[in-house]
C-alpha cells in the first residue's frame, strides 16, 4: 500500500465521520413519524427512475472531475464556488475546526485548523485528489450521496445538493431528516 493511500484512507474516513455525523432517516415518511405538516399519514415515497439515475450520475460524476481538478490545482476559490452556504458556515465554525483539528492523521502531524482555507489545504486536498464516483444513493430529488470505494468498502464521498440547477457540496441537517 502506498504512502498516499495510507494517509488518504484515514482522512477520507475522518472526513466521513466529521462531514456526516448524523444518518439521515428514512425519506418515505412511512416509518409512522411525524411528516413536515406534523401529520403521521405516510408520505409519497421518492421514486428514482432509470432515467433520472443516469441523468444525475452523469451530472455528479462532471461536478467530481471539476472539484478533483480545482483541489489537485490547490484552487481554494474554485473549490469554495461549490459549496454551499451551510456547508461553509458549518466548516468554518471555529467549534468544528476544533474538533477536525483531533481526527489521528491532523493531530499526529500537529495540525491545527482556524479557518476554511486551512481545511481545504489540510484536509481536502490531502484527501480528495484521486476522487473516483462509484455510485449515488437519492436522498430526494435534489439530495444525493456521492459514493466511492476504498478497500472494498463503500464511502460517501461528497454529500451534494442541487441550487440553483447545479450540483454543490452540502451537509446533511436534521431539518432534512
Amino acid at each position: 500500500m502506498s504512502l498516499l493511500w495510507k494517509i488518504c484512507i484515514p482522512m477520507a474516513a475522518a472526513i466521513a465521520l466529521v462531514a456526516c455525523s448524523s444518518q439521515p432517516k428514512p425519506a418515505s415518511g412511512n416509518d409512522g413519524t411525524a411528516a413536515p405538516d406534523g401529520s403521521t399519514k405516510p408520505q409519497k415515497e421518492f421514486v428514482v427512475t432509470p432515467e433520472l439515475y443516469n441523468k444525475t450520475f452523469d451530472e455528479v460524476n462532471a461536478v467530481i472531475a471539476e472539484l478533483t481538478s480545482l483541489i489537485n490545482a490547490q484552487d481554494f476559490e474554485g473549490w469554495r464556488s461549490f459549496l454551499t452556504a451551510d456547508y461553509i458556515a458549518r466548516t468554518s465554525d471555529p467549534k468544528f475546526l476544533k474538533k477536525a483539528s483531533t481526527s489521528g492523521v491532523l493531530q499526529k502531524s500537529g495540525i491545527v485548523l482556524h479557518t476554511l482555507k486551512d481545511y481545504f489545504e489540510n484536509v481536502v486536498v490531502r484527501s480528495r485528489t484521486q476522487a473516483t464516483l462509484t455510485d449515488i444513493n437519492f436522498v430526494d430529488k435534489t439530495h444525493v450521496k456521492a459514493i466511492t470505494v476504498i478497500d472494498g468498502n463503500p464511502v460517501i464521498l461528497y454529500y451534494l445538493v442541487q441550487e440553483d440547477g447545479r450540483w454543490k457540496v452540502g451537509i446533511w441537517s436534521t431539518e432534512q431528516q
